[in-house]
């Protein structure tokens, strides 16, 4: 029986669920003839590795290239994608031997899974690859640089162990013909913003070497394929948005979390399907939106495995914070689950981290718990079942908050909203700014270079000679010392400084410090692999927490007190009645104290008060800034109609921005020191920023009618769990004013 019946089968099994079904009927594939002059032998060596036809938007890639374009290739899912830059290189490589091709991966898993593909090739054809990353033994560096036709890397790499050492490369830099921007959608925000401007260093660096490599990227579908490529590269071009492999049919079931009472909360829902596809013997993969959801969802799943007799192993989780071993074991068991056994596994439990990971095949079913942030990765996380031509099943679970409530009740529903656009800010001047001193150090930048960098670089540079980072003399930009300055300069935007989790003397995992002042502090409850934990000691001098076993069936949620301090404005305007400016933020976190929930019902237990170090980070944020004569400081109506307004804008904020509530925090003042002035705050959580809050100023019309949507349509007086009141609220929900939120809110709107 076909895995998508089964999973309609289970489904309707469960008392009282009635979900909304989306059939998406299958496509038959576009073949078209292979290329004229492609090389016999790489048609012969593809058909020994099972590809006997070309999709048609694999051959106008290779057309397209042909013709002297750089291009930009945005299919779904399992499109065949890889092919679309793999002909070129290996025509390259027949045709000059010496030709040289640099693929660059967001992710070392990522660069290494395509890695073992290109080498069943390499024993047919005559090329040598090799990835060259933090992993890579010393002693053959060398020789992957003098020998390797292909290298696969990572933007990290390239930032701070190959562009700065650049002389070690200079053979590779002289022969690269091409470029490959693999996962294209990926850079975004802060990390696609420092990675643009890694392009432009290598770029002329290459132009340095007397050489002018093409690019081909290939990305998941975004609305501006086009414009993103050319914020990315500085360069315009060909787009091929046509998918011509075949697609499987699909089955979407839309849940709401209300429709089934004997399940609380969406991940007890999550784990009661995944447990029943496992028994089913439908390989699932389970999608939840934070680490402590496939915590929650993994530990459920494995008692009702027990609970049955049956293997607990039939089931993982898959997140970050587990060990690269744990991860690539993980990753293999789930790959080979066809071998069968009491160690095969059937389900896995993930972040989006295996939204864009290694290939794992065709799937039967994907849970998706709770919208993933943005369409482009509801529709990536869907693309993991039914791929090629086998059926498959897509399980929504709408999340029980404001935030999936408004897509249950609003406009069409989910699959109405179209795909985001991919957003790099370049003119951010903190990014431009580290990125010209890793410029300059690798070789002096002339002022006829600048362009290159963006308008706005003859200003930041002046700043650098000002503060002597920077000497100008015969004619060019000198870096005023001998040590790089990309070893001090995170392309991701977080602070790299990792707490090592231990039971006794054994590591358990790890976690960035700026998450481990939350998730990892004395008292706090942390889930590994479906294990709870207590954390007995934090010592953040040390960067250790030291953790026990414990059979207490809850976890901890923090509360998290901010103060702003805006540092530099990158742009402001006029919204409707009021002003938005983008700006570089200071703010310092406090983790005040924490509350215990229980696993099965979410039922909150006591809150603790802790005495942790506070946290300053610099990151990107949106400030809203209001009238002074609005700022009626005793009225409790005005102060209800700000944080209300601060709760809507909020809670619509992580569709626009494409990320987890997690990621993006707020503040509001009514009466803000600097603006002098009622004002709000959203900005992203991470050191340095993601790019969230760049989006949120691009769209902040649509942003501010989502937030006035999120309110009227629902049907209460004074606001709801489903339309304002939010868990991470620091005043419990108290003093909000719907009417005002809504009539200020009104207020931008144009």
């Amino acid at each position: 029986m076909e895995p998508v019946v089964l999973a309609g089968r289970v489904l309707s099994q469960i008392e009282g669920l009635k979900p909304r079904v989306l059939a998406l009927p299958g496509t038959e594939p576009d073949y078209k003839p292979w290329p004229y002059g492609i090389h016999p032998d790489i048609k012969r060596a593809l058909g020994r590795v099972g590809v006997e036809d070309l999709y048609s938007h694999q051959v106008a890639a290779y057309d397209a290239w042909r013709q002297g374009n750089d291009v930009a290739v945005v299919t779904g899912t399992s499109s065949g994608k890889t092919l679309c830059f793999n002909l070129p290189v290996l025509q390259s490589c027949m045709e000059e031997p010496k030709a040289r091709a640099l693929y660059l991966y967001p992710t070392k898993a990522l660069a290494q899974d395509q890695a073992g593909k290109l080498e069943s090739l390499s024993h047919l054809l005559p090329f040598h690859s090799a990835t060259y990353d933090g992993d890579t033994p010393k002693n053959k560096r060398s020789a992957i640089r003098n020998n390797a036709n292909i290298v696969l890397t990572n933007p990290d790499m390239l930032h701070v162990g190959i562009l700065p050492q650049h002389e070690l490369w200079g053979s590779f830099f002289r022969s690269l013909r091409l470029i490959v921007i693999d996962e294209m959608h990926a850079y975004r925000g802060v990390f696609g913003t420092h990675f643009a401007f890694v392009l432009r260093r290598l770029l002329r660096l290459c132009e340095w070497y007397g050489s002018k490599p093409r690019i081909i990227g290939c990305s998941a579908t975004i609305a501006n394929a086009d414009e993103h490529f050319e914020e990315l590269t500085g360069r315009r071009p060909f787009v091929i948005d046509f998918n011509g492999a075949p697609g499987a049919f699909k089955a979407v079931y839309m849940i709401s979390p209300d429709e089934v009472e004997q399940f609380p909360t969406p991940n007890s829902l999550t784990s009661e399907i995944l447990f029943q596809l496992i028994k089913a013997h439908v390989p699932t993969l389970a999608f939840c939106r934070s680490r402590n959801a496939v915590e929650l969802v993994l530990r459920s799943t494995q008692a009702k495995l027990a609970k049955d007799d049956l293997p607990t192993t039939q089931v993982e989780g898959y997140r970050g914070g587990y060990t690269p071993a744990e991860r690539r074991a993980i990753e293999k068991r789930f790959f080979d689950r066809g071998s069968g056994g009491s160690d095969s596994l059937t389900g896995l439990v993930s972040t989006s981290a295996m939204e864009m990971g290694v290939d794992v095949g065709s799937l039967g079913a994907v849970i998706i718990n709770g919208f993933p942030g943005s369409m482009s990765s509801f529709w990536q996380q869907a693309g993991r079942a039914g791929r090629g031509k086998t059926p498959g099943a897509c399980i929504y679970l709408a999340g029980q908050d404001p935030f999936d409530q408004y897509f249950v009740r609003n406009s069409g529903g989910l699959l109405s909203k179209s795909i985001e656009s991919a957003v790099v800010q370049t003119a951010n001047p903190q990014i431009m700014g580290s990125q010209l001193l890793c410029a300059a150090f690798e070789r002096p930048i002339a002022p006829t270079e600048l362009a290159g960098f963006g308008p706005t670089s003859p200003q930041v540079i002046e700043g650098h000679v000002e503060a002597k980072m920077l000497d100008f003399s015969s004619g060019r930009f000198f870096f005023a010392s001998y040590e790089s300055p990309a070893a001090h300069t995170n392309i991701r935007g977080s602070n790299s400084e990792q707490v090592t989790l231990f039971e006794g003397t054994e590591p358990i995992g790890s976690m960035e410090f700026w998450r481990a002042l939350q998730f990892a502090h004395e008292g706090a409850l942390y889930l590994h692999r479906g294990q709870n934990y207590r954390v007995e000691l934090f010592r953040p001098g040390d960067m250790r927490a030291n953790l026990v076993k414990t059979d207490l069936d809850a976890y901890t949620m923090p509360s998290v007190s901010s103060a702003v301090e805006p540092v530099a404005t990158i742009e402001e305007l006029a919204w409707g009645q009021r002003r938005i400016a983008l700006k570089v933020l200071k703010v310092t976190q406090l983790v005040s104290g924490y509350r215990e929930f229980r696993l099965d019902s979410g039922g909150a237990g006591d809150y603790h008060e802790l005495d942790s170090p506070p946290l300053t980070v610099q990151t990107v944020g949106v400030q809203l800034l209001l009238p002074e004569e609005m700022g009626m400081e005793e009225d409790p109506e005005w102060l209800g109609s700000l944080h209300g307004a601060e709760h809507a804008l909020l809670t619509t904020a992580p569709f626009l921005a494409g990320c987890d509530r997690a990621d993006l925090n707020s503040a509001w003042f009514p009466y803000f020191y600097d603006s002098r002035a009622p004002t709000l705050f959203f900005y992203d959580a991470m050191e340095g920023g993601i790019g969230l809050s760049e989006k949120l100023f691009a769209n902040r019309q649509t942003w501010a009618e989502m937030a006035h949507e999120l309110m009227v349509s629902c049907p209460c007086p004074d606001g709801c769990a489903k339309c304002l009141h939010i868990p991470r609220c620091e005043s419990a929900n108290e003093a909000l004013s719907k009417v005002g939120a809504i009539a200020l809110i009104e207020s931008l709107l144009i």
